[in-house]
């Protein structure tokens, strides 16, 4: 099971956590419970400060209109709150982005997926080193945790067949947290340079 955390519910040994979302495009919440691309899902995920990503929790749904997908989104931030979410813009995803960042105080990143999904590094073909590696740490549990962590495993194994939007939701979360810690490492190494400067200022 995922680590415990602190007494005012913050993840104790992350230094971000965050939610990515994958979000079905349906005009039909009845279609959506037979499609079979139609899910929703959202995963909660934290980067230690060795880089190594904890796959913390995953959720998994179809068959809600516009209305319940914003309910949705914004009950899973109360539920794990993550310093930000990460939602794809594409298609219906901006109307999404719009009502969360217009109704919450809820930071949101927008994610535009293009062509960068399939590049060898940052891409979805990417994902085989941090795994080999053992930079990703996901955390089975039983019963429903267990089948949802091993839902991933199945999906990235086949990618790119279908259904694949786990894969799509976890890759938005990597591929977005890997460039914010670069930029908060630089941002340290920046201020750690200025308070040198201003050291030797005042000597």
């Amino acid at each position: 099971e995922p680590p415990p955390r602190k007494a005012d519910g913050t993840w104790e040994q992350f230094l971000l956590v965050a939610q990515s979302f994958d979000l079905a495009f349906v005009d039909d919440p009845k279609k959506a419970e037979i499609q079979r691309s139609a899910w929703n899902v959202c995963h909660t995920l934290g980067m230690d400060r060795y880089g190594n990503l904890h796959v913390l929790h995953i959720d998994r749904n179809r068959g809600k209109n516009p209305t319940e997908i914003d309910d949705w989104i914004i009950m899973c931030a109360f539920t794990h709150e993550p310093d930000v979410q990460i939602i794809e813009r594409n298609h219906a995803g901006h109307v999404h982005v719009h009502t969360v960042v217009s109704n919450t105080n809820i930071s949101v990143i927008s994610h535009d997926t293009g062509a960068n999904k399939h590049h060898n590094v940052e891409g979805i073909p990417g994902l085989q080193r941090p795994f080999e590696d053992g930079k990703i740490i996901l955390y089975c549990g039983a019963g429903p945790s267990r089948e949802k962590a091993l839902g991933l495993v199945h999906e990235l194994h086949a990618y790119p067949a279908r259904p694949n939007d786990r894969v799509m939701s976890f890759w938005i979360g990597w591929f977005r947290m890997r460039k914010l810690m670069r930029r908060l490492k630089a941002q340290l190494a920046a201020a750690t340079k200025r308070a040198r400067i201003l050291e030797e200022i005042q000597k």
